[in-house]
């Protein structure tokens, strides 16, 4: 008997193994106060796999500015 040659191949990384399992979406308006603790409490949470997507909505605040700082310090990462 002809021994049978495995043709399986190795699973390569798709586009879709980098799509985060959960997108978390902050609407924000003038929130300067309080959207580095709503941002903090989603950086300490023990699942890893998601994204954040903030929408600013005009803010005439510096809401946009405390965001900015806050994913480049690594948001708790």
């Amino acid at each position: 008997m002809a021994k049978l040659k495995s043709r399986r191949r190795e699973a390569k990384p798709s586009v879709a193994d980098k799509i985060p399992l959960v997108s978390v979406i902050i609407p924000m308006y003038n929130s300067a106060k309080f959207i580095t603790q709503t941002l903090e409490s989603l950086a300490y949470q023990t699942m890893r796999d998601f994204e954040v997507v903030v929408v600013d909505d005009c803010s005439t605040d510096n809401s946009v500015e405390v965001v900015e700082n806050f994913a480049n310090r690594g948001g708790g990462d």
